[in-house]
């Protein structure tokens, strides 16, 4: 990459380095320096970005514009702006744990027809519901296999034009493998699953579940 001869900087004592050529007469022309990136090349290898001079002074402004702005938002100034910052976060952290619990809550008080009116396939207790739009089955199913531990379960719910199913078995019963079931019931409406013996999951087509929940039976007493 280089001649015969080769350019050589020196800086004091501390650096010492080949260059193809400088753009400065004098390290002073550089001012002011601020850092805007570090990040890894290679091993042991850092990258360090930077800007000066008058670009370094607009983006120190600009970033104490920002500054003063959160200042009006949080209505504190200096470093006072960090503890507030970080007790909102931990404040919103806590309300979305609040709002999660208080979903379930409401999920399980709507839903709590999904322990009545069982019927029976073979030995087994067994409840096929469709459930209201975003549910998450898989709670739903917790629910059911604590109220229900030796039981047969499958749960429907549709967004849009499409259905999401879930079909989750004891795992005491040991003749039944839901994954295979569900996807034999899923051909009905286009779709597919996978998973465990004892659970599985799947989508298709929104369609009409009392045809796919007769034939998913019908599978599961054969299975029996």
């Amino acid at each position: 990459k280089y001649g015969n001869k080769v350019r050589v900087i020196k800086m004091g004592d501390f650096s010492t380095e080949l260059c193809g050529g400088t753009h400065i007469e004098n390290t002073s022309e550089i001012g002011l320096l601020t850092l805007t990136s570090e990040s890894s090349l290679a091993t042991g290898v850092r990258r360090i970005e930077a800007v000066t001079s008058e670009t370094a002074m607009a983006r120190l402004r600009q970033r104490s514009q920002y500054l003063e702005k959160i200042e009006g938002l949080v209505k504190v100034k200096g470093e006072l702006v960090i503890e507030r910052v970080e007790n909102l976060q931990a404040d919103l952290k806590n309300k979305i744990k609040e709002i999660s619990t208080l979903k379930e809550k409401v999920q399980s008080a709507g839903n709590q027809d999904l322990f009545d009116k069982l019927v029976s396939i073979g030995e087994h207790s067994y409840k096929a519901a469709e459930i209201e739009e975003g549910a998450d089955l898989r709670k739903l199913s917790d629910m059911f296999f604590d109220k229900v531990p030796n039981g047969i379960l499958l749960l429907y719910s549709t967004k849009k034009n499409k259905a999401a199913t879930l079909l989750r078995v004891s795992k005491n019963i040991t003749k039944i493998d839901c994954s295979k079931v569900l996807n034999e019931g899923l051909k009905l409406l286009n779709g597919k699953g996978g998973g465990r013996k004892d659970m599985a999951q799947g989508s298709g087509d929104a369609g009409d579940f009392g045809k796919f929940e007769s034939k998913i039976s019908e599978l599961l007493n054969q299975s029996l």
